[in-house]
């Protein structure tokens, strides 16, 4: 389920889901879709991270977890509530029988006398988005006025630097990634490790897979090395609430993000994906966690695939 800040959580929810079931899982359609609605760099240089987003949005619509929206998934996401409006899709999507019983029911129990906005696509958009600032970075980097917007406004740096031009992401220091991104790049360079560098040599001792713990200490100096001198705060063994996170990362601007590790044969892992991290996230007030599966055999990664 996205997070958005309003009382009708489910019913918007609900209303983005029946409006990205219209677009089919077809590649050139993705692709043309892509092209259509997303800002020109962003297309040229993310364009795979664009695909990530729309099945991102599509999966978080339906599921039970609580999920935020990064800059790229809100720049998706209000770029096919623009294209859905201009369409005049409203009946074909609000008055589906679904989100019609759903809007029937919120207007009897808040005994509510006028709801005519419920069926307006531009009333759901004006409501997830409080603000639509990100607009502003196609038209000032198109006008060359971006790095000097970005110098004079440190907030909105740190806000959007995912979607930034790469030339203008070079320009400013990595510390303005936002942390969740920061981490993702780290379990992606632990991955490419694995897969072109052998580093899946050293997850064995003596031809036995190694333990959980012994995972941890690896892991652990592997951040050390990725992060040397950054202002990053990494706990491992964290007690938090109901018990103690693998990884807790915390960094200088108050951001937080938890890194549990199961083995693919663990008896947990179930309980672990679908209770214990959401468990951590909720003690620790962390909107954003990773879970992430070590995995030795073939049958082993089937069942963490079903996760």
């Amino acid at each position: 389920m996205i997070i958005i800040k309003n009382k009708y959580l489910e019913l918007y929810n609900i209303v983005i889901k029946k409006m990205l079931s219209n677009i089919q899982d077809d590649e050139f359609i993705v692709g043309d879709l892509i092209e259509e609605i997303m800002p020109k760099y962003l297309r040229r240089e993310q364009f795979e991270n664009c695909k990530l987003a729309l099945t991102d949005l599509k999966e978080w619509s339906e599921d039970s977890f609580y999920h935020d929206l990064r800059a790229i998934h809100q720049v998706m996401l209000y770029k096919i509530f623009d294209k859905f409006i201009y369409q005049n899709k409203n009946l074909n999507i609000l008055k589906s029988k679904d989100i019609n019983f759903k809007i029937l029911h919120i207007i009897q129990d808040h005994n509510l006398k006028k709801f005519n906005k419920f069926y307006s696509l531009k009333w759901y958009q004006k409501n997830i988005f409080k603000t639509n600032e990100f607009l502003l970075i196609e038209e000032l980097y198109r006008n060359e006025l971006l790095v000097n917007y970005l110098k004079k406004d440190p907030h909105f740096l740190n806000k959007y630097f995912e979607i930034l031009p790469k030339r203008i992401q070079e320009t400013f220091d990595s510390s303005h990634q936002k942390l969740e991104i920061k981490v993702t790049k780290l379990l992606k360079f632990i991955n490419d490790l694995i897969e072109k560098k052998k580093l899946s040599e050293l997850f064995w001792i003596k031809d036995i897979p190694m333990q959980e713990t012994e995972i941890q200490v690896l892991l652990e100096n592997i951040m050390d090395n990725y992060f040397y001198r950054q202002t990053l705060d990494i706990t491992r063994e964290a007690l938090i609430g109901p018990g103690k996170i693998d990884f807790k990362f915390f960094s200088s601007s108050n951001e937080k993000v938890l890194l549990e590790v199961k083995k693919g044969k663990s008896s947990n892992l179930e309980q672990g994906y679908y209770k214990q991290i959401i468990n951590y996230m909720k003690s620790w007030d962390c909107k954003s966690a990773f879970y992430l599966i070590i995995c030795y055999t073939q049958s082993e990664l089937n069942r963490a695939n079903k996760l």
